[in-house]
């Protein structure tokens, strides 16, 4: 079972590179945006941007079924 260090993700950088497989400038600003929107489930701790990666997986997913609702 993974505990709470296994599944949280500290930066922009370590986000992008979970949720877009790849960590550069235009992927850390696109977390940024979704932040913004609050669209990945993140928040900040410590002035970082942080999130869990069941959370961020989990928001992704929920998007995914309502864009495919007809």
């Amino acid at each position: 079972m993974e505990g709470v260090a296994d599944d949280l993700m500290f930066g922009a950088a370590e986000i992008a590179r979970d949720v877009f497989g790849k960590d550069n400038k235009k992927n850390r600003r696109k977390v940024y945006h979704l932040h913004h929107q609050g669209l990945l489930g993140t928040f900040k701790m410590g002035g970082e941007i942080a999130g869990r990666k069941s959370t961020i997986r989990e928001r992704i997913a929920a998007h995914e079924r309502s864009s495919n609702k007809t």
